[in-house]
């Protein structure tokens, strides 16, 4: 996990820049080929700048993932929980989707590429904590669109799809 910094809005601003350099990079060069070095003359920075936010890059591509989900469930989850019909919460939840994946592309780009291929099989088991966290929010987002699906499975609408009992 990534040092505590104080929540200040240019702490925020200045971790917010770092996150999106680094993805950038991590999207053209993947992340094996991204350093810090790399992430610091991106930014126009000394590496000395990102390790005060992050310690690692590992923390740094987590941070990806934290956020890239953070703000998906932002944009999804208030739909999925309306009062709309489950036809129209699915429509709503998929526009909101497509809409984040492009607004965001880097951070989202990077969040669907294999967690496991970059860090769990170049590093063994040192980041299972945090695979299984980010796969705990994955599940937690899937678990949003499943739970409307099945809502209007339950109701007919969705004829092809049975309910998930």
């Amino acid at each position: 996990m990534s040092r505590a910094q104080p929540t200040t809005d240019a702490a925020a601003a200045a971790r917010e820049e770092i996150l999106q350099a680094a993805a950038e990079l991590f999207t053209d060069l993947g992340y094996a080929m991204t350093s810090i070095d790399a992430i610091a003359e991106r930014l126009g920075a000394t590496k000395g700048r990102v390790y005060y936010y992050f310690k690692s890059k590992a923390d740094i591509f987590f941070d990806i993932q934290r956020a890239a989900m953070g703000r998906l469930m932002a944009e999804v989850e208030p739909i999925a929980r309306s009062d709309l019909g489950p036809a129209d919460k699915l429509r709503g939840m998929a526009a909101a989707h497509l809409g984040m994946l492009l607004a965001d592309l880097p951070i989202q780009k990077v969040s669907v590429q294999g967690l496991e291929r970059y860090l769990f099989h170049s590093s063994g088991y040192r980041y299972v904590n945090e695979l299984r966290e980010i796969n705990q929010l994955r599940d937690t987002y899937e678990q949003i669109f499943a739970e409307v699906i099945d809502q209007g499975a339950r109701e007919g609408l969705f004829n092809d799809m049975p309910p998930a009992f």
